[in-house]
Order: C-alpha cells, then structure tokens, then sequence
C-alpha cells in the first residue's frame, strides 16, 4: 500500500477533504498539522502528526521518519518552503523524497519564486504575464515605462491573496512599493508574532523580494493539478476561466522543461478522480 504524508502549517481545511480522497482510494495517509487543527480529531488520516511551530522542520524531519511515505504533499506556502530546506541538509533519501513528491524546480525553491516565472516563460506554449523583481522605487518606475501599467506587486513567501497591490497609474508607483516594503518588515512579523502569536512568521521569514507583474485582465481562476513525471494525473478546475492547457510539445521541448525542474509539458485532460493517481502511482 502506498503511503502518503500531507503537512500543513496553517488552520486551512484542505489537508481534511485530501486525506479522505486518498484514503478512499488505498493510501495510508498520514498527516501533519498544528495541535488545533481539526485533522487530529477525524478519521481521514490514519495517522496524525503534530506540527510545533517552534520547531516546524524538526517536526516535519520527525514524521518523514515514522511515517515513511513514498511521497510528502504540502498544503500550503510556508510548508513547501520548509520541504525547500530539508531538501539542502545534504540527506540523500530524505531529498529524494522530496524531489519525487515535488519535482527538481519544487524541490529547490526555484519555482517558489515569483521571479523565475520570467524563465519560465520562455519555455513552449507557456503564457505567463511579464514578472521581475524590483528594488527600488526608480527600478518600478523603469519597469512601467518600459512594460506598462497597471501592474501587480507580490512578495514573495506570501499566499492566499495576501500582499498584492495594483499599481494603476504612475502616480501610484511609490506609494505601491513603499506599502510593500513595509510588509516585509521586521515590524510587521513582529506584529504578527504578538497579535496572531504566529512564532514563524518571526523566526523564519526571510527578507522577500519583491515582484512586480503585467496585469492579466479577467475573471479570477483557479486550477489544482496533481503531476507525476511529467503527466498531469489529476486536477480541479476552481471558479473563472483557465488558460488553454499546455499540450505536448516536441522532444526537445519536452527536455528544456525537465532542466527546469517541471518535468515535461503536458495535456491537461478532464480529470475524473483523485483515483487516477491512485492507479497510476508506482512506489520507488
């Protein structure tokens, strides 16, 4: 039986309705979360964790070694960016693990970064809006006059919507970018540590960089795809339009891709269920 670890360090309910759909379909599940979170008290996991935000990689190290799953799925941000870690300790199994569960570009941050979408991008049949990062007020307004506006800053580390302004016009560039700076303070994690307690944001947030990115006119949308070397398996259309797929390219396409970690490009088909990566899943 194939097993299977999902981490969360948030209160968010995804990691409950995950651990059902895969334990319905023959996975050991395991599963860690903070000590509130409501996954503890459910019969979806078979096995519960308990993720101490003090010692967040510690705990994830810790139930990797009991569990021993075949592949470890992060719910949310801060998680990946602790798998980003353990994966530089040096350990050979444990950074397999993580490369089997995230792909080479997950598994070293790179794609994490908001900043690589610009490489990305020059990859075949890939449409992603125009992103670099910016330092300075002056490197903004360069970037507006040579791309345009609107515009959207993103720090990045940041998820769910958060830390995201639009810039306009051009008489919004500095108050934009000194807002963003200002998010990324040692003020604001300090604030967040005494109102929200949250010890991580405090201890491992490092000094992001910040993003800006050409503005993509529409509805909002979302897509959740689950990938194994390189075949989309499974996924979930969310609300709004989506992008036409990504469809097969030609064999050296197909190994551009892969040296940037993302395995190959692929052909988003209907999904039927989670079931298919139970049948297509292989254990190492």
């Amino acid at each position: 039986m194939p097993k299977v670890l999902f981490a969360s360090a948030l209160l968010w309910p995804n990691i409950g309705r995950l651990c059902r759909a895969f334990r319905n379909v023959g996975f050991d599940v395991g599963a860690i979360a903070v000590a509130e979170h409501p996954v503890h008290r459910a019969n979806a996991p078979n096995h519960t964790f308990v993720y101490y935000r003090g010692e967040p990689r510690e705990s994830l190290f810790k139930a990797i070694a009991e569990h021993r799953p075949d592949m470890v799925i992060p719910c949310d941000d801060r998680v990946l960016d602790h798998l980003c870690h353990l994966w530089a300790t040096g350990d050979r199994d444990l950074a397999g693990l993580i490369e089997t569960s995230l792909g080479r570009g997950g598994a070293n941050g790179e794609l994490a970064k908001r900043g690589t979408l610009g490489e990305i991008s020059g990859l075949p049949n890939v449409k992603v809006p125009r992103t670099d990062n910016v330092a300075s007020v002056a490197d903004l307004r360069d970037w507006a006059r040579r791309y345009g506006l609107p515009a959207v800053l993103k720090l990045d580390g940041s998820w769910g919507g958060q830390d995201v302004v639009v810039v306009r016009n051009e008489a919004d560039i500095r108050r934009a970018f000194l807002e963003m700076s200002l998010r990324r303070s040692v003020l604001r994690r300090l604030k967040r540590y005494v109102i929200d307690r949250d010890v991580e944001a405090l201890r491992f947030r490092r000094r992001a960089a910040i993003g800006v990115q050409s503005y993509a006119r529409g509805r909002p949308a979302n897509v959740a795809v689950a990938c194994w070397r390189g075949e989309v398996i499974a996924g979930r259309r969310g609300r709004g339009a989506v992008r036409e797929p990504v469809r097969h390219g030609d064999r050296r396409a197909r190994g551009r891709w892969r040296r940037h970690g993302v395995g190959g490009p692929v052909h988003l088909r209907p999904l039927q269920s989670v079931r298919a990566a139970r049948i297509r899943f292989r254990r190492r």
